[in-house]
């Protein structure tokens, strides 16, 4: 096709259109560039000071639950969609409340440093730099919520380039000039994002028509707070497998399988981008709630994520040589099952949509709190039994688990609400999806030593594809899904 023509055909799309084209492409541009500086930090640093920093980053995320109490997540996305007469009210309501937060948290720290840092085993200076971050993140999150909310998405694309992309450049470049190397990534990265945040925290805050309104505080804290334990629970699904295989195997360890874990989560730079795409879309269209098909949709994403996916499966080991280096090629074995879980979290995020629209914070928390108590569980055994490479594993199942409890609340939720969640998921498309993928996934890591035959087989099923290409258009239009 003529690129004139693709230009033209973009040109006429709706507003809606382009700025979830952008949004996308500015998520995976600002996840991309921390995927990036892999190759970089497993060569300048020793396995051991990766694994401490692969550690300081799961304690990082683990924190910031308590810290900002995702203030900038979804409540404030349902919030401002429902209070959008008074979207400025609101955004400065939240972003004073993010950092009362935030300051709360910094002073029981202060308080109880000592405690917490050798329970933790994370250097003081380390733990403050992560508060200062929490400042950053939670600034930054609320205004870019706010920009895709009202689609606004070349100051946002703008916005998302500079602190997406410049922190973790000038990290590297410091630790290229630096004699102690980790220093200079943790100290460089966390200044460079609050420096960007700044200008974007007093923007919330003032104007001419920003007011603090205590009933949208009381109203975020009543949303957000019975959502710790689920994102804690969420973030222990992603992070405890580290912590704990530092704990109970060593930091050589812990940094090889945070090697497969940064390549394996390399697509959720899409499937996260995708998700904070259909989100707004999602929410808009439970507000309408008209009686109307919108699977294709949620079909095509999952299609594309699913593609995405299996790409990186096949090519892991080649991946891990390049990426990374040799000294961590036993990474390979971890990565199909996290491969996995990236495509099982996109699903349940959908579910998850609806749960968040509707405010249904109790089911969450009940099914989050299960999916990652039995993860740690399984972690403490399994790692024992068989070794590090199991936590990849453990945390399938444990994705697995959480996706059936959401989907079953997600009905119920549905069915008080006279919403009928078949208009917006093909139930039969998602379990076909994954049966194919599961099988795929299988064959292709049994074929891990033999990049000759498994890349024979890829080709050979790429060629029949494009041979078949009409049949399989026409399959898809009779399914639905195009």
């Amino acid at each position: 096709m003529n690129i004139h023509i693709i230009i033209s055909k973009y040109k006429n799309t709706s507003i809606t259109f382009k700025a979830s084209v952008w949004y996308t492409i500015s998520n995976i541009l600002q996840k991309l560039s921390a995927f990036l500086i892999i190759p970089f930090l497993t060569r300048m640093l020793s396995t051991d000071d990766y694994g401490i920093y692969t550690v300081f980053l799961s304690w990082l995320d683990i924190f910031e639950i308590f810290a900002t109490m995702r203030m900038y997540s979804n409540g404030y996305m349902a919030g401002v969609v429902k209070n959008e007469a008074d979207q400025e009210k609101y955004t400065c309501s939240i972003q004073f409340l993010s950092i009362a937060t935030t300051s709360f948290a910094l002073m029981f720290f202060y308080i109880f440093s000592a405690q917490i840092c050798s329970m933790v085993q994370v250097k003081l200076q380390y733990m403050y730099l992560m508060f200062l971050s929490y400042y950053a993140t939670a600034s930054i999150g609320i205004w870019s919520a706010k920009q895709r909310v009202n689609n606004r998405y070349k100051a946002m694309t703008i916005v998302t380039l500079c602190y997406g992309i410049l922190a973790p450049m000038c990290s590297i470049i410091a630790a290229a000039a630096s004699t102690n190397k980790l220093n200079a990534t943790i100290y460089i990265r966390v200044i460079v994002q609050f420096l960007v945040a700044l200008p974007f925290m007093f923007q919330n805050l003032f104007g001419t028509r920003k007011k603090i309104v205590w009933r949208y505080c009381k109203e975020a804290i009543k949303y957000n707070f019975p959502l710790i334990p689920y994102y804690l629970s969420m973030v222990l699904l992603n992070s405890s497998d580290r912590i704990m295989i530092q704990r109970l195997v060593g930091e050589s360890e812990a940094a090889i399988y945070g090697v497969a874990y940064s390549l394996s989560t390399a697509t959720f730079v899409f499937s996260g981008a995708l998700n904070l795409s259909l989100q707004p879309w999602m929410f808009k269209e439970l507000k309408k709630n008209t009686n109307e098909n919108r699977t294709t949709t949620f079909n095509i994403g999952l299609g594309f994520i699913s593609i995405l996916n299996m790409l990186l499966i096949i090519t892991a080991p080649e991946l891990i040589l390049i990426i990374a280096s040799a000294k961590y090629y036993e990474a390979i074995w971890a990565m199909p099952p996290i491969i996995a879980s990236i495509l099982i979290m996109f699903i349940y995020q959908q579910f998850l949509n609806i749960h968040f629209y509707f405010g249904k914070n109790k089911a969450v928390f009940i099914a989050s709190i299960i999916a990652a108590g039995a993860n740690v569980v399984m972690n403490i055994f399994c790692i024992n039994w068989f070794g590090y490479i199991a936590a990849g594993y453990t945390t399938l199942l444990s994705y697995c688990m959480i996706a059936i409890l959401y989907y079953f609340t997600m009905k119920r939720i549905c069915k008080e609400n006279q919403v009928d969640y078949k208009n917006y998921f093909s139930m039969k498309f998602i379990f076909g999806d994954c049966f194919v993928f599961a099988v795929l996934t299988i064959i292709v890591s049994m074929l891990y030593p033999y990049p000759v035959i498994r890349y024979g087989l890829v080709s050979a099923g790429l060629s029949i594809c494009f041979i078949k290409r009409k049949k399989i258009i026409l399959l898809c239009k009779k399914s639905g899904l195009i």
